[in-house]
């Protein structure tokens, strides 16, 4: 059976997960990554070091996020989010970086997850090397399909 996602069930994945894809770009652009994330209602929060993934996002705030979980090829679920990009500086970066310290913490286990757990505010503009970049999406519109047997 295949069917639709109610919002409450897409806000379930949402919490579930921890990586997406990240879809973003201009008109002759398009890009889509892999990222992290933790979801705090009716926010999306990740972080990126300065690059083409936030130079697109800077150009073209409105991006689109997508997530699922996939038990097996007949069972699965997947969302997409669409929303606006904003970069947080000083006290929102401080509380956009609690949030992915407080959701990706417990899944700490290798040298990259440490870097963003190890992460301090005053790291977030470093001179001299490309500045991490601590964000947010506002939800503006969801969807999300499903396959269950």
């Amino acid at each position: 059976m295949t069917g639709v996602l109610t919002d409450f069930q897409i806000e379930t994945l949402l919490t579930s997960q921890v990586i997406g894809r990240l879809g973003c770009g201009r008109e002759e652009e398009l890009y889509v990554v892999p990222i992290l994330f933790a979801f705090q209602p009716p926010y999306i929060y990740s972080h990126a070091r300065e690059g083409t993934k936030v130079a697109l996002m800077r150009q073209q705030p409105q991006v689109c996020l997508e997530v699922d979980q996939i038990d097996n090829l007949a069972n699965w679920r997947s969302a997409i989010i669409w929303g606006e990009f904003e970069e947080l500086t000083d006290n929102a970066a401080e509380e956009g970086l609690q949030v992915l310290k407080s959701r990706l913490y417990p899944l700490k286990t290798g040298v990259y997850s440490q870097s963003i757990l190890d992460l301090q505010a005053q790291d977030i503009a470093r001179a001299g090397q490309r500045a991490e970049v601590i964000y947010r999406i506002k939800i503006e519109r969801q969807s999300g399909r499903f396959e269950k047997n």
